[in-house]
């Protein structure tokens, strides 16, 4: 996250009091050395890119003071007027400038190999013949004659014969020029690690330099009480991974401007890493207050919510869980691990269904999801043992005459349970329509049969098939006058059974229209299964039919 560039016209830039002016001082140097030791690599709160045209500006706050000192004039009311933000651009390409800006020197193949080369000499002497680790202090003083803290011109040239290197008159002052980042003549030791290309991989080299850059940014703040100095601070105390003094620091950043957005995201990010630290460490009350203040201060981050829902259930607070997991579906579209982590609040709170279709609609999103998966494979089994208790008691009901003694209520009760954990399974469903034919409720057998069929065609014909039809028997009379369609035989001789039963009960209730109606779909689809002859369709179709004939007197 990036801030907007600063405006330097009512901040402490313009006419600097000697108290601003030491504090500005003592920012550009922590400034300077903690930019030499940051890579791409780093994790950062992204202020230091916003700081760096704060230094750019010091740089020239000093030479406008040297030259009002060097013509014997005052220093007082420096000003650097309207062109502020022009001298913050050193490319002129319209942003914040950075220090490969001031070098202005760009190298030619020939120019960096050699300096690639310089730079593979020095790491070399470096090296700790025991431990291997690199000592550039060892390396910097040992070329520092004067013990200046600083290499001028000669002490870098004497280091180059010393190394066996010889340079003309022009490849040193190029050497120098691209060491010299802020161009004072001199390389000081954070510019000569810059060159040595010293990064986070230095780690104890880099601790050293950033706890020196908070020592400066401490006086700064103890002169000047800006949150410009609080918010470089809590960047500082970030890359030291003291997320609790970041913390501070940015709240206090929010006391002075309590309007800020950046800074309460900023914030919010940070609490979201402390939280998570707790959560790590099995601290689930700290976390949760974490989480909150996050949620607060950046209300639109679903992930904050998913966190603090996370922590409330290792807390075992279930229900404000669920309203901390439904905010995050509020204010961001669901993804199978919401869907996954609600499903199980559900079930903690004992909404078996409601946490089921949690996991199916997972499921839609991601099947290969490792939850979803888990979901699933439990499911089945579950639905498996359903399944075989209920075709226990259909075999004992086949073996008992006529049915007698057989709990049909009970066998849809446990096919009803089963398809509740796996409801597109067309075994459960084509084994239930036969329990409803046998408990005479007819209506609820020819449904399983079109939710079988449906699933079916779902199956086979894919994206083809919509996933959700209000009605599905309607849908399918319209799909099978379609050459795709297809029933399987199972499907069709039980539809055809459940439709002869109906026809029955028409014929019984005096409606023998209504009853031939449904014989003729039944003899049709016979018809069609068996070869179209008619000598293989079950002649208890057609002895049906006849009844209901010469019901209406149509005994031809």
């Amino acid at each position: 996250m990036s801030m907007s560039t600063p405006d330097f016209k009512n901040s402490i830039f313009n006419d600097p009091s000697p108290q601003q002016f030491k504090a500005l001082e003592h920012l550009c140097q922590a400034v300077t050395s903690v930019e030499r030791v940051t890579t791409n690599a780093d994790v950062t709160l992204g202020i230091l890119s916003e700081v760096l045209p704060l230094v750019i500006l010091f740089k020239k706050l000093e030479r406008v003071k040297d030259e009002a000192d060097s013509r014997g004039g005052s220093s007082s009311n420096l000003s650097l007027g309207d062109d502020v933000n022009a001298n913050v651009d050193g490319d002129g390409d319209g942003d914040a400038m950075n220090f490969d800006d001031l070098t202005g020197q760009s190298l030619s193949q020939e120019d960096k190999d050699l300096h690639d080369h310089i730079e593979a000499e020095f790491l070399r002497l470096s090296r700790n013949p025991s431990t291997r680790k690199p000592n550039f202090r060892a390396v910097f003083e040992a070329m520092d004659d004067d013990g200046s803290g600083k290499l001028d011109y000669d002490e870098l040239k004497d280091a180059m014969v010393a190394l066996g290197i010889t340079l003309s008159e022009s490849q040193m002052k190029l050497l120098v020029r691209n060491i010299d980042i802020d161009g004072d003549g001199d390389i000081n030791y954070i510019e000569f690690m810059r060159f040595m290309k010293v990064d986070s991989g230095s780690d104890s080299t880099v601790t050293e330099i950033i706890e020196d850059a908070l020592t400066h940014i401490s006086r700064a703040i103890f002169l000047v009480n800006d949150p410009m100095f609080f918010n470089f601070r809590a960047e500082l105390y970030f890359r030291l991974h003291d997320l609790k003094s970041t913390v501070s620091n940015l709240r206090f950043v929010l006391k002075l401007l309590p309007g800020d957005a950046v800074t309460r995201k900023r914030l919010a990010k940070v609490l979201d890493l402390q939280g998570h630290e707790w959560l790590t460490c099995g601290m689930p009350s700290a976390a949760i207050s974490c989480f909150t203040e996050a949620c607060k201060l950046d209300p639109i981050v679903a992930a904050y919510w998913v966190r603090k829902s996370v922590a409330l259930v290792m807390d075992r607070n279930f229900s404000d869980a669920l309203r901390n997991i439904e905010q995050a579906v509020s204010v961001e579209k669901s993804t199978a691990d919401i869907l996954c982590l609600r499903g199980k609040i559900h079930w903690a709170l004992d909404l078996m269904d409601a946490g089921n279709r949690d996991f199916r609609s997972a499921q839609e999103l991601e099947p290969e999801h490792p939850e979803v998966k888990n979901f699933m494979s439990y499911m089945i089994k579950k639905s498996s043992n359903f399944y075989q208790q209920a075709m226990e008691q259909m075999q004992q009901q086949q073996k008992a005459a006529n049915g007698n003694g057989i709990d049909l209520a009970e066998v849809i009760r446990l096919l009803t349970q089963a398809l509740s954990l796996t409801p597109d399974d067309m075994r459960l469903l084509i084994l239930r329509a036969k329990a409803y034919r046998s408990a005479g409720n007819l209506e609820a057998s020819l449904t399983d049969i079109d939710d079988a069929t449906f699933h079916y065609l779902q199956s086979m014909l894919g994206d083809e098939v919509p996933k959700h039809v209000v009605n599905r028997r309607m849908w399918l009379e319209d799909q099978s006058l379609k050459s795709y369609y297809r029933e399987p035989v199972v499907l069709t001789q039980q539809r055809n059974l459940t439709l002869n039963e109906m026809a029955i009960n028409f014929a019984k209730s005096n409606e023998p229209e209504r009853a031939i109606s449904l014989l003729n779909k039944v003899i049709e689809a016979e018809f069609n299964l068996n070869g179209k002859d008619m000598k293989n369709v079950d002649a208890k179709f057609f002895i049906n039919r006849g009844d209901c004939y010469r019901a209406l007197n149509h005994i031809e």
